[in-house]
């Protein structure tokens, strides 16, 4: 055959395939170096479901240290957070001489909405800073938030005054009740009463009031029944729809991971699944090798006349790979947190809770907040020893489908700090934004969160 009738020489099988296989290991890196790329357990790459992150500093907005207690609005559009004024005197231990504010942002782009001073609406000056202008009394107040109303019209603080920075005994109180600020008409109510903060500090389990905003008195020193599923009574109490007596083998079909975790501020029951801390077995301390999970979060019924704050927890299996797997190291107590009257002995909620546990191995915790539709979970393993990251996960198969590093400063703990929740997670009504808060370095951190 002569040479131009021959075919053209074809490259061997073997390069075509390394050729293609490098072309898309670079596609991967580039993309995975832009935070838009995870891999699921399997290995395949799946597109990152958090869009890159939106931070906002409380201090360089409106001038509030120490961010707490966020709250989306349940229209969603909103997010309102509570923080202390600066520059803040901190002369002695105890309640620091400075004014506080509550500050709200829209949750689209953390642009500032509305920013209003507490102490002028309960008639309070701070000691040492404009006693000479003061128009009531002077003293030092701790103020905690109770999240919105569900028509998005108040937004609720359980507060006290005190005569001490250091406050000991009730003697020392000057005020306390619940106050609610209508953010965009500026409207205030005030009622009254037992705000529990001496409750809290004698008490190894935490018992909180349940405001009745409607003017009935407020039931004080109230505590649930143990259970899984809460929703409100015609009482004005809210009470467990499934309780739990021992232990138990199987979760509930409505408090499993097909189902809702609920909202605790509506119509419909809620889950003990809120945002809280998942602790590993050796730092938990409640014995058999089980981990625990700890929440405490507000909720309101349905038609806004009542609102509290509850604080549940149950005790959780340890996976066998959480046994082996080291993250704090061991010994590590766990962190100081408001303590459940009881925790019952129930499975992981899904797969993703079971993958979280294992993250944080045998001492430890980690911070974690369900969507409402219980389809994801979101986690910072407290002590990561490649740092403090977002991880989102898919509930049904416990696969990574987003992850965000959290860019700490020196010095701030992130959630690692066993004496102060300085990091908290939390979801928007809709899921389609998650939220987290830095106490430390006063900063919100928004992530769009795509289906």
């Amino acid at each position: 055959m002569d040479r131009a009738d021959r075919p053209p020489r074809q490259s061997p099988l073997w390069l075509s395939v390394v050729s293609v296989a490098l072309i898309v290991v670079a596609v991967i890196g580039a993309l995975a170096a832009t935070q838009r790329l995870t891999f699921s357990i399997f290995g395949a790459p799946v597109q990152d479901a958090l869009s890159a992150p939106i931070t906002v500093s409380t201090v360089n907005t409106v001038g509030l240290i120490h961010p707490q207690d966020a709250a989306f609005s349940p229209d969603g559009t909103r997010i309102a957070v509570i923080g202390a004024f600066t520059p803040c005197q901190q002369l002695v231990p105890g309640l620091p001489r400075c004014g506080h504010g509550l500050v709200i942002y829209d949750s689209a782009h953390g642009g500032i909405v509305q920013m209003s001073p507490i102490e002028p609406l309960l008639g309070v000056t701070i000691p040492g800073v404009n006693e000479a202008r003061a128009h009531g009394s002077a003293g030092y107040v701790w103020v905690r938030g109770l999240g919105w109303s569900p028509d998005s019209v108040w937004f609720a603080m359980t507060y006290t005054v005190f005569s001490a920075a250091t406050p000991t005994s009730p003697n020392e109180m000057l005020d306390s009740g619940l106050l609610l600020l209508n953010p965009q008409t500026g409207a205030t109510q005030v009622i009254r009463g037992d705000s529990g903060y001496f409750a809290s500090l004698v008490s190894p389990s935490v018992a909180h009031p349940v405001w009745h905003i409607t003017g009935s008195p407020e039931t004080t020193g109230f505590t649930t029944a143990p259970g899984i599923i809460f929703a409100w009574g015609q009482d004005g109490l809210p009470f467990p729809t499934v309780g739990v007596r021992g232990a138990l083998d199987e979760l509930p079909a409505n408090a499993g991971a097909r189902y809702p975790v609920g909202q605790p501020d509506g119509s419909a029951p809620f889950t003990i699944w809120q945002p809280g801390v998942v602790i590993g077995p050796g730092s938990a301390g409640v014995g058999g090798g089980r981990g625990a999970f700890v929440t405490t979060f507000a909720s309101w019924s349905a038609d806004g006349a009542h609102v509290t704050t509850l604080t549940e927890g149950v005790t959780l299996p340890t996976p066998v790979k959480a046994l082996s797997a080291v993250s704090a190291p061991s010994g590590t107590a766990g962190p100081v947190l408001a303590e459940p009257s009881d925790m019952p002995a129930v499975p992981a909620r899904d797969v993703a809770l079971a993958h979280v546990q294992e993250a944080v191995g045998a001492y430890g915790w980690a911070a974690v907040a369900w969507n409402p539709a219980g389809s994801a979970l979101a986690s910072v393993t407290c002590f990561a020893r490649q740092g403090q990251a977002v991880e989102l996960r898919d509930t049904a198969s416990g696969a990574v489908i987003g992850s965000s590093r959290l860019k700490l400063g020196a010095g701030d703990p992130g959630c690692a700090d066993p004496a102060a929740s300085n990091l908290s997670l939390l979801w928007s009504p809709d899921g389609s934004r998650l939220l987290a808060v830095d106490a430390q370095a006063s900063t919100l951190t928004l992530w769009r969160v795509s289906k």
